[in-house]
This record gives C-alpha cells, sequence and structure tokens, in this order.
C-alpha cells in the first residue's frame, strides 16, 4: 500500500475517532435539555414549559384562567391542566423560572399561549385573547404574568389543595399572576371582575350546543405554552 494511501487511512480514523464522541455527546446534551414527565414538557435551553389540558367554560366571570382538572376550582376556570400545582412549580424552576413569592419587583415576565386542533386545523392563541374587563387598563399586549410560586401547607402546597394554578386576582391563590401593574379590575366586586370572550369561542367553534356544555368543550385538549420573554 502506498503511503499516501496509509496517510489517508490513518485520517478516517482519526476523524470517526473524533466524530463519533463529538455526535454522542451533542445528542446527550440535546436530551438533557429537553425533558418530559407525564404531561409535562420542559425546553431548558429555550425555557419552555408545555403542559397538556382542556378547555372548560366559554362564557361568564372567572377568577382563574387556569386550574388542575377535578378540583374545586374547575368550575371558575378558562382552561383545566392535567398536572397539579406543585407540578408545574417544578417544571417551572427545571426550566430556570425562579419564583418571587408576590415580590413583584423581581418576578421574571412570560407569555401564555395554548395550542390545539380543530376539524383538522392547527391553533394557536395567545391566552389573554380569551379575557376581558370593562376596568380601565393597560393595553393588552402589556399583559405580564409572573411566576410567584407557592405557598406550603400542611405538608404540601397551597394550591395544591384547591388546584389554583393561574390567578386573575394579583393577591389571591395560584401560582401564576397577572402582573399587578395591570390592575385589580375585581376591588372586591366579582361582577366588575375579567370575563371570558364568548364572542371569541363563537368564532373559533362555530357550535352553540357545545359551546354550553363543560363536558364537550373538555373533550377538546389543547397544550398550555409558558415561554420566557
Amino acid at each position: 500500500m502506498k503511503p499516501n494511501a496509509n496517510l489517508y487511512i490513518l485520517k478516517v480514523i482519526l476523524f470517526l475517532l473524533f466524530i463519533f464522541p463529538c455526535t454522542y455527546l451533542l445528542i446527550n446534551s440535546q436530551e438533557k435539555e429537553k425533558i418530559k414527565a407525564k404531561n409535562i414538557e420542559i425546553d431548558k435551553k429555550n425555557r419552555i414549559v408545555t403542559i397538556q389540558g382542556s378547555f372548560n367554560i366559554t362564557n361568564g366571570i372567572i377568577e382563574f384562567l387556569a386550574a388542575s382538572k377535578k378540583t374545586t376550582r374547575d368550575y371558575e376556570s378558562l382552561i383545566l391542566l392535567d398536572c397539579l400545582p406543585s407540578e408545574l412549580v417544578t417544571a417551572l424552576e427545571t426550566a430556570g423560572f425562579k419564583p418571587c413569592y408576590l415580590n413583584y419587583k423581581n418576578c421574571m415576565n412570560f407569555k401564555l399561549q395554548i395550542s390545539w386542533k380543530w376539524k383538522g386545523q392547527d391553533y394557536k392563541r395567545n391566552l389573554k385573547d380569551f379575557i376581558s374587563t370593562n376596568h380601565k387598563i393597560k393595553k393588552s399586549d402589556n399583559i405580564a404574568w409572573l411566576f410567584t410560586g407557592s405557598k406550603p401547607i400542611n405538608k404540601k402546597i397551597k394550591e395544591d389543595v384547591n388546584g389554583e394554578i393561574i390567578g386573575l386576582q394579583p393577591k389571591i391563590a395560584g401560582i401564576i399572576h397577572i402582573n399587578k401593574d395591570f390592575g385589580n379590575p375585581y376591588n372586591e366586586d366579582e361582577q366588575k371582575g375579567f370575563n371570558i370572550k364568548s364572542s371569541l369561542f363563537h368564532k373559533l367553534f362555530n357550535e352553540k350546543k357545545m359551546l354550553k356544555s363543560k363536558d364537550k368543550m373538555q373533550k377538546i385538549p389543547l397544550k398550555l405554552i409558558i415561554q420566557a420573554k
């Protein structure tokens, strides 16, 4: 065999010895950046947490945007999620979010979106699009959602007791809250609170009988996407 051929073979061997470990490390690193457990997916690199859930109610006044399924808050929440608040807290912390425990100056802002499929078509909307209020507020684009965290009670987090996840009053239960700068339209009067934009539901689904039934709406799966700004 000619010297040049030997040199070529040696280069190929060295290249393969280099590329295989690097490829393994890259794949292994990517796997660690993305974690899936139960109904929650975590993308650590992009700081995104995705949770499976379903629609719930489509009209009226609400105090929560999201609650755990089969809990005491499922009757007054826009969407229901397939996780406990404590599980979501762990997921958010794993993704790099730090709870501020209602210390709003140190809170991390993020955006909330939901995605779903209906009659073969994919949809994705900001969660804030589904709510409205008569209260004088800033432009809806300035709504900031904050990871305020949870409070312990009887050896488990307070929010797990009732399943409260995303609260619409700045200082009530929930692990995610609306920014207090957005204002609190309730002011001790629930009738002045946030309303569901039922007109948007009619535009998106256009089936009156289904929209009136929680049971039917809960059969439409969705994903809540929490992403750092």
